[in-house]
């Protein structure tokens, strides 16, 4: 029959046998498998109802960024006043990401957008913060906790949409983490030290984990008597 293939070809999903054509209505899921989907959604579902409910709550600070990215695109440089060469922005990589808002859909409110961005930006750390729970051990349910503790911070949902570069610097900083550790097993690999540095266009203080990682890169390269050309080469 051609339904038993079928089914055994998609995880989680089963088959009644018939001697049609398979359909889709023929195609259900099984309560494992939709019991596996529900728990992959909650974290998300979660930090959407938190988001929604602050989502009216705006600092002044964004905006300072955005003026910044205005007065680039008309030409006057990285400037709050024109005339005035006074830096008054601390992530330069979220102020050209506000450049590139701007002139996408420059009708829609460039906060908007930007709280849209963050938001995006919530979901994929949480994504994250799952795959690095696997990869110290957690299982599959533990991560799906780890995540949830996260989504129902208030101070997580308020970052996802205050229109700043809280959200970024967070998956620049989890991205060069995951990496970092791919690297290690590999004993080889450079993309954390680029992910890093993008870190650091985000927020300074990522130099702090910058640090850290360099600590371990070092204590690495030692004990396991790997090439120093190549811990060089990541810094």
């Amino acid at each position: 029959m051609l339904a038993t293939p079928l089914a055994a070809a998609i995880p989680g999903m089963s088959m009644s046998p018939s001697l049609d054509a398979p359909s889709l209505t023929s195609i259900r899921m099984t309560p494992k498998a939709a019991l596996r989907w529900v728990a992959f959604a909650v974290p998300y579902l979660v930090l959407l109802v938190g988001a929604y409910s602050v989502f009216c709550v705006t600092t002044d600070d964004p905006f300072i960024t955005y003026r910044y990215a205005a007065n680039l695109l008309a030409g006057h440089g990285l400037v709050f006043n024109i005339g005035d060469r006074v830096e008054g922005f601390s992530s330069p990589l979220h102020l050209l990401l506000m450049a590139v808002l701007l002139k996408i859909a420059p009708s829609v409110d460039i906060l908007f957008k930007a709280k849209l961005l963050g938001l995006g930006l919530a979901a994929l750390a949480l994504w994250q913060t799952g795959r690095l729970a696997r990869a110290v051990g957690l299982s599959a349910g533990e991560s799906v906790l780890a995540q949830v503790l996260v989504a129902v911070n208030n101070n997580f949902a308020l970052a996802a949409v205050n229109g700043m570069e809280t959200t970024l610097a967070l998956c620049l900083v989890l991205g060069s983490v995951l990496t970092f550790g791919r690297e290690v097993e590999k004993r080889g690999g450079v993309y954390s030290a680029g992910l890093l540095f993008l870190a650091l266009l985000a927020r300074p203080d990522a130099a702090v984990l910058f640090a850290a990682l360099f600590a371990v890169r070092a204590f690495l390269t030692v004990r396991k008597r790997l090439p120093w050309w190549d811990l060089l080469g990541w810094t």
